[in-house]
């Protein structure tokens, strides 16, 4: 449900425990094919840091099961995904 501060909670949650990161970033207006794209710089980038990665707005299985895809969240490094949803 829009509007119920899903993306507030998900910046104050991030916001309050990115010390604990070498790295974060924030994805919105999220698209497969952008994603896609992103995955050659993710799955570099968790091989050297530990990171806390926020996207906002995931709208279908198709676009979660793609973040599900990269290594990144497989072991135990420490990186973490924060994720809302408008269903």
């Amino acid at each position: 449900m829009g509007g119920i501060g899903k993306l507030t909670l998900a910046k104050a949650l991030s916001s309050h425990i990115s010390y604990k990161f070498d790295a974060t970033c924030f994805i919105d207006d999220l698209k497969v094919c952008s994603l896609q794209e992103r995955q050659d710089i993710l799955k570099h980038t968790q091989k050297t840091k530990k990171i806390l990665i926020v996207v906002d707005d995931v709208k279908n299985m198709s676009q979660f099961n793609i973040l599900l895809d990269i290594d990144l969240f497989k072991d135990d490094d420490g990186s973490k995904l924060i994720t809302t949803s408008c269903t």
